[in-house]
C-alpha cells in the first residue's frame, strides 16, 4: 500500500509534455466512455430495461472514480499538468465518529497536486487542533467546542439533549 504524502515528481520538461498529453488523452477518452454510457442508460429508461441501467449504472461508477480518484489529475484543483502526491482514505477517515469500521464505506484513496496536499495538511492540522469530526450519526461536521462537548464520549449526552 502506497503512503500519504507520496510524491510522484517528473523533473524532465520533455517527460511532463508528454506526461501531461497522455494525461489529458486519457482523461478524453474516459469522459467520452462516460457520457456512452450515460446515454445508453437513458435509452434503457425509456424501455424501463431496470437491470440494464443498473448494469450501466455500476460501468459509470467505474469510470466516474477512473475520471475523479486518479492520479491523471488534482482531485482538488482539476490540473492535469502538476506533479501527484498520493492521499489514503485514513487520512481522511481519522475525522469520522463512530470509527468505520471493515465493512463500512471509506472515503476514496485520491491523488493530489503538491499545492493542494500542501492546503490539505494544513487544513488537518487545523481539525486535528481544533477537535473537528464529522458526526456519521448526525451527518454533521464540526468541532467539538462548537457542540458544545469536551470530547467524543460525551456524545450521548448530544442525544439526551433532544
Amino acid at each position: 500500500m502506497m503512503k500519504t504524502g507520496r510524491l510522484i515528481k517528473i523533473n524532465s520538461p520533455k517527460l511532463r509534455k508528454i506526461r501531461n498529453n497522455l494525461r489529458s488523452l486519457l482523461l478524453t477518452a474516459v469522459k467520452e466512455s462516460f457520457h456512452e454510457i450515460i446515454d445508453k442508460g437513458e435509452g434503457q429508461l425509456l424501455f424501463r430495461n431496470l437491470f440494464r441501467v443498473q448494469q450501466l449504472d455500476k460501468e459509470a461508477n467505474i469510470h466516474y472514480d477512473l475520471l475523479f480518484n486518479t492520479i491523471c489529475k488534482c482531485k482538488s484543483c482539476n490540473s492535469n499538468e502538476k506533479d501527484a502526491v498520493f492521499v489514503h482514505y485514513s487520512f481522511i477517515d481519522q475525522f469520522v465518529y463512530p470509527p468505520l469500521g471493515s465493512n463500512d464505506n471509506h472515503s476514496s484513496s485520491f491523488w493530489v497536486c503538491p499545492d493542494c496536499y500542501k492546503d490539505l495538511i494544513d487544513k488537518i492540522e487545523y481539525f486535528k487542533k481544533e477537535k473537528y469530526y464529522y458526526l456519521r450519526d448526525y451527518c454533521t461536521f464540526d468541532s467539538l467546542n462548537n457542540l458544545g462537548i469536551k470530547n467524543l464520549d460525551e456524545i450521548k449526552k448530544l442525544e439526551s439533549d433532544f
